[in-house]
């Protein structure tokens, strides 16, 4: 069905675009309904999780529980979820003492007392134990060791104790396949040198080819992010899943259990439900990257362009929203692009690799493939700069749209763009 109109998320707002003379479908595939009752469905999923005991049966007489929590970039529903966690806790025999929640911020900024508070819930946050996970603690520390390219990755030492709950949303990940999960832990809670480390397998080895083939969103068959990750993750001694599906009125779904074998299921599970079947990319994609959280900063926006990607043609015009109120949310981003070119960038990631380097080239390559629009607060020289346009009028995308290809064009419009993951049936 065609639209002539549509109403974006952008930030906390949201905007009522007129679409123009142009035939524009609407890329956002009925969600699963929200959970009515989280508790029970939480407290089901943990009494009977996948390929593991119930979690009553994981703890052990005087267990120090860590429960690993995303940070603020990530809208995961961990506030419903926390009462009912430490009540089947306590049940088990753990007090909320012995309960700390280590926040998973892999290498972004340091949080707040009041976003702490907005993330657990006021009253959860005044009584548990939590702190942000600091990648450039070097004691805090410890190497996860085995063989292979996880052994030198060094990660929190508190999800090497005792019990760890891994908790997070279930998504579709530009690099890693899927978000949640093992990124929980790696890049979540590892040490700045690990966290480059795993980004870095998202290079080919060919230093002129790329990005890896198999590093893009869906996708866990031969990606080494994926591996990597996942082969981190198995090396926490005691590791218990609970991730969530998120829909836009709150949790859709549960899994619970054995973190490889419950990822797995939510995997498939998210995919069946936010994969969007296209007969065919189009000239022109509207993309909204689904407002907060997911639009905080230039990094988070850049999952959404790739969605959009995926739907556009080559060589089309592509209208982002994304209030990006943080900035760029990697203070580095910016030098990359005083490179020249494309392979001049690559041969400087190549030699030495930062994850802002990374981030930088996914930006790049997409506005050398297409014709850009960012419609955001960020400063229209950054933007600029960055490949990208930056847009100061809604209106005037669509003018240009009406230049290029006339009054009978055909497009999509993602509403959410970080959610789904359109998958072109046709040719390229």
């Amino acid at each position: 069905m065609t639209t002539t109109a549509a109403v974006l998320a952008y930030g906390d707002a949201r905007l009522r675009i007129d679409l123009g003379p142009g035939r524009f479908t609407t890329v956002a595939p009925a969600p699963p309904a929200a959970l009515v009752d989280v508790p029970a469905a939480l407290r089901a999923a943990l009494a009977t999780p996948i390929d593991s005991p119930p979690l009553a049966a994981c703890v052990r007489p005087g267990d120090r529980v860590t429960v690993v929590v995303s940070d603020g970039t990530r809208a995961t529903g961990i506030r419903a979820l926390m009462p009912t966690l430490l009540e089947e806790l306590e049940r088990a025999g753990v007090p909320a003492a012995r309960v700390r929640v280590l926040f998973a911020l892999g290498i972004h900024r340091r949080q707040t007392a009041a976003e702490h508070a907005a993330i657990l819930g006021p009253e959860i946050a005044a009584r548990i134990a939590h702190a942000d996970h600091d990648c450039d603690d070097d004691a805090a520390h410890a190497g996860l060791g085995g063989d292979g390219p996880a052994g030198d990755l060094r990660v929190n030492r508190q999800v090497l104790e005792g019990l760890v709950l891994v908790t997070g949303a279930l998504g579709f990940h530009y690099l890693a396949g899927f978000g949640g999960g093992r990124k929980a832990l790696v890049p979540g809670v590892a040490a700045r040198a690990s966290v480059r480390a795993f980004h870095r397998h998202s290079l080919a080895v060919d230093p002129a080819a790329g990005r890896h083939r198999a590093a893009a969103p869906g996708v866990r068959e031969g990606n080494p992010l994926d591996a990597l990750a996942t082969t981190a993750a198995a090396r926490v001694p005691r590791a218990f899943l609970v991730n969530t599906m998120m829909v836009p009125d709150g949790i859709g779904g549960l899994v619970a259990g054995d973190l490889r074998a419950a990822f797995a299921r939510g995997c498939e599970t998210y995919r069946a439900a936010f994969s969007v079947p296209l007969a065919e990319r189009r000239p022109v994609v509207v993309v909204s990257a689904g407002g907060a959280p997911r639009d905080g900063d230039l990094v988070q926006t850049q999952k959404a362009i790739a969605a959009g990607a995926a739907a556009l043609a080559p060589g089309g015009m592509m209208l982002v929203l994304a209030r990006c109120a943080e900035g760029a949310g990697q203070a580095d981003l910016w030098r990359w692009f005083a490179y020249p070119d494309r392979a001049a960038h690559l041969r400087a990631l190549h030699a030495d690799f930062s994850v802002p380097g990374q981030t930088a080239l996914a930006l790049r390559e997409h506005a050398e493939r297409a014709e850009i629009h960012l419609y955001s607060t960020l400063p229209p020289e950054l933007v600029a700069r960055t490949g990208l346009r930056p847009l100061a009028r809604l209106e005037d995308f669509f003018a240009a749209v009406a230049r290029r290809y006339g009054g009978d064009v055909t497009g999509y419009v993602l509403p959410e763009g970080a959610r789904y993951l359109p998958v072109v049936e046709g040719p390229p």
